[in-house]
């Protein structure tokens, strides 16, 4: 039907009801994967390892998070954004609370303010979030490894950025 029709949506109640009343309400666990992976990828194809991630901390697979990681760095494809969607799945199942507040919803304040203009400000942007994502010295350290490669594009090409 949403193939044929722009203005279809997904009954997701419905769905939701069905869902608990076919696995158990200890069971069914739901989380907004594609308004997440965009918040926090620029984009929604991080949704599906997110989830996948979301179900393995929920001990829906039957396979370590090594075995995981390892199949996405064979299969070869944007490996750091899967496993960092897969991470973050694993999260938002342990402490869904700390991931949705991470994520502006609509309607919010935080969602009308303006985007960061210049690359300086995407950059603390960025740094603020992997310190409340995890501690201060994973934004030192992303932090530090730009400040490298825009030493090194500057001896390359200057005047770039």
């Amino acid at each position: 039907e949403f193939t044929r029709s722009a203005d279809f949506s997904l009954p997701v109640e419905r769905l939701k009801k069905a869902i608990r009343s076919a696995a158990g309400d200890d069971k069914a666990h739901f989380f907004d994967a594609t308004r997440t992976a965009t918040a926090l990828f620029g984009s929604s194809l991080g949704a599906n390892m997110f989830m996948l991630g979301f179900a393995f901390q929920h001990g829906g697979l039957p396979l370590t998070a090594e075995a995981v990681e390892k199949a996405i760095e064979l299969n070869g494809q944007s490996v750091a954004m899967n496993v960092s969607a897969f991470r973050w799945g694993r999260r938002a199942a342990h402490q869904p609370d700390f991931v949705r507040a991470l994520v502006v919803q609509p309607g919010t304040a935080a969602q009308n303010t303006a985007v960061a203009e210049t690359l300086d400000d995407l950059i603390a942007r960025r740094v603020a979030f992997l310190t409340a994502y995890q501690n201060a010295a994973y934004g030192k350290r992303y932090a530090d490894r730009l400040a490298a490669l825009r030493k090194a594009e500057a001896s390359a090409v200057p005047g770039s950025t």
